[in-house]
């Protein structure tokens, strides 16, 4: 179910799964930055924000590892981080919990 179309060149294939990887990369550091968020409290429209925006990145992550409907794929994925990055915009605590020093750091 996850490989390649059958018609598909495999140095393509592998050309648009190393693609996906950096994909891959860009959203695990746009949800370290919400987990650093999420030690402190939050709203409960934030919450949903970046559940939403994120899990729409992810979900697109996986549609796109099956190199199929790569333009929707990746315009979910980058939707994902836009609807992620305006609830970052709109969340006031965000530097603040960004910047608190860590459990158990000196």
């Amino acid at each position: 179910m996850l490989q390649a179309p059958a018609g598909a060149d495999a140095a393509l294939a592998n050309l648009l799964h190393a693609m996906v990887g950096i994909k891959a990369l860009v959203f695990a550091a746009a949800t370290a930055l919400v987990l650093l968020r999420l030690r402190a409290p939050a709203t409960a429209a934030s919450l949903a924000g970046y559940g939403a925006g994120l899990g729409l990145s992810a979900g697109a992550l996986v549609w796109l590892w099956g190199l199929s409907g790569l333009l929707v794929g990746s315009a979910l994925f980058y939707g994902g981080l836009v609807l992620t990055y305006l609830t970052a915009g709109r969340d006031r605590l965000l530097a603040a919990a960004v910047k608190r020093k860590r459990p158990g750091s000196a």
